[in-house]
């Protein structure tokens, strides 16, 4: 087999040397390599610094990902956005979700695996709770994935939840993930940074009112889309008792969790299904 003329590679930077040794040296030591990288927050981890005796030039999918990245690394860059084509969904129902068929149901995906306090469950909570009570006729879905090193969140999550606050910890196919945004009447998500923000934009994609912090890489897109609903923040010092951004003086995005319970009220009194 001939050499590549070009080599692409996916995954994070912590992946590569794995990835890498699966060719010999000289198979690639011509070819032309560019890395897919996304990043979230506004600083280059310095232990990627190693990409530029691998790499030729990255790609990432948003200018926010790309300035956070350009500051650590002389590479050339060239910013392509995610291509979102939702799959089609599955027969899942509100009735299968323990839905009510009438109710005004709010969807919020996050991965809780490395930096809970990034996508900032409790605000999701805090802002619903604020919008309706414990009113079971408005229901919110949060679709989280946890570890053991995040089990704690997921315990104060549980606590906080309610009654009508339900927490999603089963695998769903793509197909299932299409079928939540068709059931669903709002989208939140209320992050302190995105790299590019995908659930996001697919919620968008998918039609659905999106309420989401008009911070890092999701606020290049919001407003393409008139059922986006960009929400105010102030910038807060980055804490997170995980400490899995290793960076001085950081900061990030704390969302106004009132103003998105205002949202939230507005978008239901205008929802057929919930009048």
């Amino acid at each position: 087999m001939a050499p590549p003329r070009s080599l692409l590679l996916l995954g994070q930077p912590d992946t590569y040397a794995r990835t890498l040794s699966y060719f010999p040296p000289e198979f690639i030591a011509h070819s032309w390599r560019v890395g897919n990288l996304v990043w979230e927050m506004p600083y280059c981890p310095k232990e990627w610094k190693f990409l530029e005796a691998v790499l030729h030039s990255f790609r990432t999918p948003s200018r926010y990902s790309a300035t956070a990245i350009c500051s650590g690394l002389g590479l050339q860059c060239e910013v392509t956005p995610h291509k979102v084509k939702l799959t089609d969904p599955s027969e899942l129902s509100r009735a299968q979700m323990g839905l009510r068929k009438d109710a005004f149901v709010g969807l919020a995906i996050m991965d809780l695996r490395s930096c809970p306090a990034r996508k900032n469950p409790m605000a999701h909570i805090n802002a619903w709770k604020s919008a309706f009570g414990d009113d079971p006729s408005f229901q919110l879905l949060i679709k989280a994935q946890f570890t053991k090193t995040t089990l704690l969140t997921r315990g104060s999550m549980l606590r906080r939840l309610g009654r009508n606050i339900q927490l999603i910890e089963g695998r769903l196919t793509d197909a299932d993930i299409s079928a939540l945004f068709r059931m669903s009447d709002v989208y939140l998500s209320l992050h302190r940074a995105e790299g590019f923000g995908l659930t996001i934009k697919e919620a968008l994609e998918a039609g659905v009112p999106t309420i989401a912090t008009n911070w890092s890489a999701p606020a290049e897109y919001m407003n393409d889309y008139d059922h986006a609903f960009p929400l105010p923040y102030r910038m807060t010092p980055y804490r997170d008792m995980l400490r899995h951004y290793r960076s001085e003086g950081l900061y990030w995005a704390e969302a106004d969790f009132v103003a998105a319970a205002v949202i939230l009220k507005t978008l239901a009194q205008a929802n057929n299904r919930a009048n």
